[in-house]
């Protein structure tokens, strides 16, 4: 599948899906090992789950000349817009995502979001690791000499690990 918005810079490329998914992380060069099945954004509320790979109307592009993402996805069932704006820092090993949450129902809810992370760390999805690592406030998901830290602020407030895929 194309690639719509391709982040990076020297050790980090991060490809992201037209859906929003990230499913790719090369590191620690293009072309050595895709790390990432898949990475993707979803929403619990009013009792249901939503990812954004299912239904939701999502338009990316670049912001002007600058190697940011930035993309706006729908849903007319969940009453949700959510604008998400991704870069790659240019010189640390970092993907930053921010991501706006607008309720767009005449109702006061609950919202939650979710970052589902699938990993083939080394591009092998077996033996990879996950743990919370209260001290960096992180799930860092880890194989061999390989670690990949996902940080949130507000901080992740729950987590779950079981089977990939």
């Amino acid at each position: 599948m194309t690639r719509p918005i391709i982040l990076g810079n020297s050790r980090l490329h991060v490809g992201i899906s037209p859906n929003s998914d990230i499913e790719d992380v090369y590191y620690p060069y293009v072309g050595y090992a895709d790390h990432v099945h898949r990475i993707s954004p979803g929403t619990f509320v009013d009792g249901r789950m939503s990812w954004l790979r299912d239904g939701w109307t999502v338009q990316q592009t670049y912001l002007g000349d600058y190697p940011v993402g930035v993309m706006e996805a729908h849903s007319s069932s969940a009453d949700l817009t959510l604008s998400i704006t991704d870069f790659v820092h240019h010189s640390l090993d970092v993907l930053c995502r921010k991501i706006t949450v607008r309720n767009e129902s005449k109702n006061e809810r609950n919202i939650r979001l979710f970052s589902y992370q699938d990993l083939h760390i080394d591009e092998n999805p077996l033996g990879d690791t996950a743990m919370l690592d209260p001290h960096l406030k992180a799930i860092v998901h880890y194989k061999n000499d390989f670690y990949f830290a996902f940080c949130a602020d507000p901080s992740f407030n729950q987590f779950a690990t079981g089977r990939k895929e």
